[in-house]
């Protein structure tokens, strides 16, 4: 019995032997990446001109409105100008492709052919005691 255990403990030190071993030398192992970059630092790569536009903060003005579900419930939300959106929406036609139409389709009737973002939404709308400026515009830094 001795005996099995004395193999039993030297199996386990043997196995954290070769655990550490194996750290070691994953940890000293170079990614190639770095090991031909010889001035260790970070590769640029180049924008394109959308992306470099996208990088820039977007301001969009909304003007408060209150908007109506499909089910009928009311809530508060920002009316958001087609114009200023163009940028994204031709982005996203040259990811989706052909699907761009049907999901734009999708998207624009159930907003009533208009972008917007919610602001209050409906459940917390009910709960609202303060009187919102319907027909404001609200400045919003993207």
């Amino acid at each position: 019995m001795k005996k099995i255990n004395n193999m039993a403990n030297f199996k386990g030190v043997f196995l954290t032997l070769i655990i550490f071993w194996q750290a070691t030398l994953s940890a000293n192992t170079l990614p190639k990446s770095l090991a031909e970059n010889s001035n260790n630092q970070p590769k640029e790569a180049l924008m394109s001109d959308t992306v470099k536009a996208v990088k820039k903060a977007l301001v969009i003005q909304l003007e408060i409105v209150e908007l109506t579900d499909n089910s009928g419930l009311t809530y508060v939300g920002g009316k958001v100008n087609a114009a200023d959106l163009e940028l994204y929406l031709s982005q996203m036609k040259k990811i989706l492709g052909d699907d761009f139409t049907r999901y734009r389709q999708h998207q624009s009737e159930r907003d009533h052919q208009t972008f917007h973002m919610t602001l209050i939404n409906p459940y917390e709308y009910k709960t609202v005691t303060k009187e919102i400026d319907i027909g404001t515009m609200l400045s919003v830094s993207l």
